[in-house]
């Protein structure tokens, strides 16, 4: 999932936070004006059926080893315009054309940051042990490269204005690195002002007296940032560990490469004919951060369509509608994939789209079945009453099965975006990211509560073991369940 434009709230993504809800839904549909209720009509067909019972967790799990597999040959990234997405989109449009899909591909250019390879960060010396990327500290994104080593120089850590003024760094020696704290000013001002006084490189830790177990937040500089050194972010426990280093004059090296400019990458649309010329399109973004393979995000999500696509072939049923997936590059630089599909399509080309189905990360660990919902109380446009049936679709689905929902309103955070914007009734469903679970969810859904629904969000330890079979099952097959539910129905979405 992306942080789009990205901002300089405080920790990870601010529109996820924004966007959770601390009640679970009961899976009653919303009503529109005039108090009618919108429902979905009509009995799922046999399709919904069988193509649920073909999309198993073994499956869905094969392309996430092989996607972790192009990771570990790619600099541990599948990052849109690198070379891990080239062989992610080998794979994927490999699969559907054996499987008889007529593929095709759309192509953007990115202008855009990414990591080359996982950053190191480590005291300097031959006994000293790296700090793990992914849980101990994660380079920012945005953040200026470089390989360098120096003393560390913690400035103001006690307060909450670390580095917020240039009259902190006061006579910052030259080349070393700052070790700052969470503030109350944006990290770029705390970056440029640590730059501008000579350091070397920026450390931004959490605070001291957070528990031990406080995980790494990911962070960003913003798209329009011009720091050239590296700045990472640290887990309590990793900045407690530098500031020792800090007080017995010890050394610190931070290893970070970062590559900016204009890359090339290609979207894979796969399209299966039907009886009609609507169309029911699924998708999925198929790049990582850079900072990581994506295995959660979102190769589950890409997995999971992957293995719907390639199960519809094989049952070969006669759909009424046309099914269409989409594997969406450069959602992680700003929906770039899937705006520039909508932007391409012709005006006859994007009313045939009945709806589209988003699924970004549905195998996050400490998970929540989250089901995108319309955000206000009285649908009333077709693109609204839409989204609302196919909101309440999933709600009855997981109902039936005595599932727990939560609604998520539908942001600007995944690739719905687009087709939301070009009036597109849409749905989806997601696991949650970087939020950290609260003690009702936690006591809905099992889990942690205090606990990130992702630890590994945007991180290098987004690996094949970053998983929940239980959830990526269950949300697998919910999806599944609602294309087939809609390939089959006479006026999607119903």
């Amino acid at each position: 999932m992306a942080i789009t434009r990205p901002t300089v709230a405080r920790r990870g993504s601010p529109l996820l936070a924004a966007l959770l809800l601390s009640v679970s839904c009961t899976g009653g549909p919303p009503a529109p004006e005039g108090g009618m209720p919108v429902a979905p009509r009509g009995a799922p067909s046999a399709l919904a059926r069988r193509l649920s019972g073909a999309v198993t967790v073994p499956g869905i799990r094969r392309h996430q080893r092989a996607l972790q597999r192009i990771a570990d040959g790619s600099h541990g990234n599948r990052a849109a315009g690198l070379p891990g997405y080239g062989r992610s989109v080998r794979y994927v449009a490999t699969r559907l054309r054996s499987a008889g899909y007529e593929v095709s591909f759309n192509r953007v250019r990115i202008e855009t940051w990414a990591e080359a390879r996982p950053t190191t960060l480590a005291p300097a010396g031959p006994s000293e042990t790296d700090l793990v990327n992914g849980r101990e500290f994660s380079l920012m994104a945005y953040s200026g490269g470089g390989v360098v080593t120096g003393r560390v120089t913690p400035v103001d850590r006690a307060g909450d204005s670390s580095g917020c003024e240039p009259d902190d760094f006061g006579a910052f020696p030259d080349g070393d690195i700052a070790l700052l704290g969470l503030a109350n000013c944006p990290y770029l001002v705390q970056a440029v002002n640590a730059e501008a006084a000579g350091a070397g490189a920026v450390v931004v830790a959490a605070p001291e007296g957070a528990a031990d177990s406080a995980p790494v937040f990911p962070g960003t500089l913003g798209g329009d940032a011009e720091v050239a050194i590296p700045v990472v972010t640290a887990s309590e426990a990793a900045g407690a560990s530098i500031g020792r280093l800090a007080e017995g004059g010890g050394r610190l090296m931070v290893s970070a490469r970062v590559v900016r400019g204009i890359r090339p990458a290609r979207s894979v649309v796969a399209d299966r004919p039907g009886a009609s010329d609507k169309v029911v399109m699924a998708g999925a973004h198929l790049d990582s951060a850079g900072g990581g393979p994506g295995i959660n995000d979102n190769g589950s999500g890409a997995a999971t369509i992957l293995e719907m696509a390639l199960s519809l072939a094989r049952l070969d049923p006669d759909s009424r509608n046309r099914v269409r997936f989409g594997f969406w590059a450069a959602e992680e630089e700003g929906l770039l994939g899937s705006t520039a599909y909508i932007r391409d399509l012709r005006g006859a080309e994007r009313e045939d789209i009945a709806l589209y189905l988003n699924f970004d990360m549905l195998g996050s660990p400490n998970f929540v079945r989250f089901v995108y919902a319309i955000a206000g109380p009285d649908p009333a446009t077709p693109y609204e009453l839409g989204t609302a049936v196919v909101e309440a679709r999933f709600a009855r689905y997981f109902r039936q099965r005595h599932l727990a929902i939560e609604p998520i309103p539908l942001e600007g955070g995944s690739d719905h975006a687009a087709f939301s914007a070009a009036g597109i009734p849409v749905g989806g469903l997601f696991s949650g990211a970087e939020g950290m679970k609260s003690p009702s969810e936690a006591e809905v859904f099992g889990g942690s509560a205090g606990e990130p629904y992702d630890p590994c969000y945007h991180l290098a330890c987004d690996t094949f073991d970053n998983n929940s079979n239980l959830g990526l099952g269950q949300l697998a097959k919910a999806a599944a369940y609602a294309l087939g539910t809609y390939a089959d129905q006479p006026d999607p979405p119903s």
